[in-house]
Formats: structure tokens, sequence, C-alpha cells
């Protein structure tokens, strides 16, 4: 069963949102009051982390905190690992209220991206400690810490920083254990083909629209070297 949980993160906190933000967030409350719904920030997400273990704090810690759409990443796979329910970027919604298509009998809830074998992680469901989430973050964890050898094996990549963003957690390493798991364990994942038959998960506007909404520096102005990990390599 996936509780009826709602999470979302911003780094800074939801009193930084952008006002529009902010309306998006009212809404899904208001759109699904017998959910629990709590903003994390970096610093409430560290002090939860505490409470897992030293690795899970430590490979956040590593995270360049001026990329918070790679901290994001992280945050969501392990709080649906450990408590369960429904992640949402903040510029994210839903057409309709959650339990209308969340069921009692599901286990996780995917969305299948524009691009062949590329699954959303604006909206991610799930049961607590399920395999897949738990694969999300053994993974996570393994690049975080041997990010030296990962940039080595994708050097040929480092000239595109988004590329190289999107493929180091979300949403490339996220499709690679989604797709792992439909192939081996089909009946555990439901999943929508589009955004059209359940979810609006963007905001009115295209990319360059929702960039805006946020105050911190596109990742592409980072240095390369920068990117995912904070200490200089």
């Amino acid at each position: 069963m996936i509780p009826k949980n709602i999470f979302f993160f911003y780094d800074t906190g939801y009193d930084s949102l952008h006002p529009k933000l902010k309306e998006n967030v009212e809404f899904v409350k208001k759109q699904n009051l017998d959910y629990n719904v709590k903003v994390y920030d970096t610093k409430s997400f560290k002090e939860y982390l505490k409470t897992k273990g030293s690795n899970y704090l430590s490979c956040f810690n590593s995270l360049n905190p001026n990329m918070p759409a790679v901290l994001a990443d992280y945050f969501r796979v392990v709080i649906l690992y450990f408590e369960g329910g429904v992640y949402l970027d903040v510029k994210s919604n839903a057409k309709i209220p959650f339990n209308q298509f969340i069921k009692e009998q599901h286990k996780v809830w995917v969305v299948n991206g524009h691009a062949p074998n590329q699954w959303e992680t604006a909206f991610i469901a799930s049961e607590p400690n399920n395999i897949i989430m738990k694969d999300c973050i053994d993974l996570f964890n393994n690049r975080i810490e041997n990010y030296h050898e990962y940039i080595r094996t994708v050097k040929f990549q480092l000239r595109q920083s988004r590329h190289n963003l999107v493929q180091f957690i979300a949403p490339g390493a996220f499709s690679i254990i989604i797709k792992k798991h439909i192939e081996l364990f089909d009946t555990e994942v439901y999943h929508s083909e589009t955004h059209d038959i359940h979810l609006n998960l963007f905001i009115k506007g295209n990319w360059k629209t929702h960039q805006k909404l946020y105050t911190k520096p596109h990742y592409s102005k980072v240095k390369e070297h920068l990117v995912i990990i904070q200490k200089k390599i």
C-alpha cells in the first residue's frame, strides 16, 4: 500500500519559493485533503538523514549544494523508500486527486517519459521499503562514492553539462532501475504511458518558463568538475 503522504523538496525552503510555485503546492494540498503534505529543504532533510545512518548523510553532503536538482533527485528516492507516499516536484501537480488513481493494491507508480526507455522523476509514488527505491539508492550511492571512476568512464559526455547531470542520478540512472524491474517484476510496477492519461505534471509554460521560477543559476553555468560533487576532482 502507498501511504497518504506527499513530499516536496526545495533546497532553501517553502518560504523562498516563487509565488507561482507556492500556489502549486497549495493547490496540491487542497486537491488531496486526505494526504499529509510536507515540504523539505536541505537543512531539514539533513536532519532527517541523521536518523537513517551516516552513509546516506555522507552521500548527500557530497553533492554540490549549488545543484538543487541533484539534491532533489537524491531526496525523492530516499524519502519514498523509508516513508512511502508520493513525491512531486514543486512545479508538478495532477489533473485529479491521487486517491482516484492510486489504489490500495498498488506498490509503485512511475510515469513514462517522452524519450524511449526514460522514466520521469517529477512524480513518483511508492510503498515504503520497496526494492525498486532501494536499488535506486544503491545505484545513486555507488555513483556518488565512486564519482572519479564514473567521470572517467563518461568523459566523452562532459562537454554536455545537462546530459551529464541528468544521466548521473535522474532520470538516467532512475530509468535504468525502472527498466530492470519492469522486465523482471512487471506486476509490481504500475505506470502511465503518457502524461495525458492521469497526470498533468507541469504547470502551464515550457521548460524555460519553469526555469525562471527558480532563483538558482542554470547548471550549465557551473564548472564541469563541480556539476555533481562539490569537492574539486
